[in-house]
């Protein structure tokens, strides 16, 4: 897809790789932490910001990701992340993002999907207020093309919380916590982080499933099968709280 920097619909923002491990892999945490700095103040922008979710007694959160890596990362060297939004259907809308290196090649492609929440009983409510702000948009937002066509899909599979596989726990701090009141994303992208990665990326894939609160405890556990890695993290009443799949090359 041609990213056009001239639309309102597209909003950059450049970062320098840190913290890459020596099979070329970038922190997650920078990822989804450059991709929220770059959602947050272009959603003000295009008028369904923070200001807006607050009028309208809004919250919205995201339930899915997904990123396809294309190339190895580098240490220091600079990076273009643009994103762009999509229209909402009725109760979920799409973000993605393409990763470009200094040389403007594609080096990885992000996707999210997001819901919105009535504020005060946190439940899933229709995208109908979003939908008001964006049909100025509508047309140009309709020919965008996604950068994983086949959409996200939510992951099937089970560890078990008694077994014997890798884990490791995860106090929320304050610190953690967002404008929402719950962890922030990009902190389950740190815990992953902290496991040992033997590959390059692939793919990295994260469902959310029910929000971590401060002072709770998660509990991650992996395990690893050839070129994959499967995650879910348990909350202290032992619901899931996320579960991620990584694919390796």
């Amino acid at each position: 897809m041609e990213v056009n920097l001239n639309s309102l619909l597209f909003y950059k923002r450049e970062f320098h790789g840190q913290n890459i491990d020596d099979n070329g892999n970038p922190s997650l945490f920078e990822i989804f932490d450059n991709f929220q700095k770059a959602a947050i103040p272009h959603a003000d922008l295009l008028g369904f910001g923070n200001s807006f979710l607050q009028s309208h007694n809004l919250l919205i959160v995201i339930c899915r990701m997904k990123i396809q890596f294309y190339k190895r990362f580098h240490q220091g060297k600079k990076y273009t992340l643009v994103t762009f939004p999509f229209y909402p259907d009725k109760i979920h809308v799409y973000r993605d993002a393409i990763i470009f290196d200094d040389r403007n090649e594609k080096v990885a492609a992000l996707s999210s999907l997001w819901v919105m929440l009535d504020r005060v009983r946190r439940r899933i409510t229709l995208m109908t207020e979003l939908q008001h702000v964006c049909d100025k948009y509508h047309d140009e937002m309709k020919n965008l093309s996604r950068v994983f066509p086949e959409g996200l899909i939510s992951l099937q599979f089970s560890l078990s919380s008694d077994s014997e596989l890798k884990s490791k726990s995860y106090v929320v701090t304050e610190s953690d916590i967002d404008v929402n009141h719950h962890l922030n994303n990009a902190v389950y992208a740190k815990i992953l982080d902290d496991f040992k990665h033997d590959g390059c990326f692939k793919s990295v894939e994260i469902n959310f499933d029910k929000e971590c609160l401060l002072g709770e405890t998660l509990l991650t556990y992996r395990y690893s099968e050839d070129t994959c890695d499967q995650f879910i993290g348990y909350k202290e009443d032992k619901s899931i709280s996320y579960k991620a799949q990584i694919f390796y090359y």
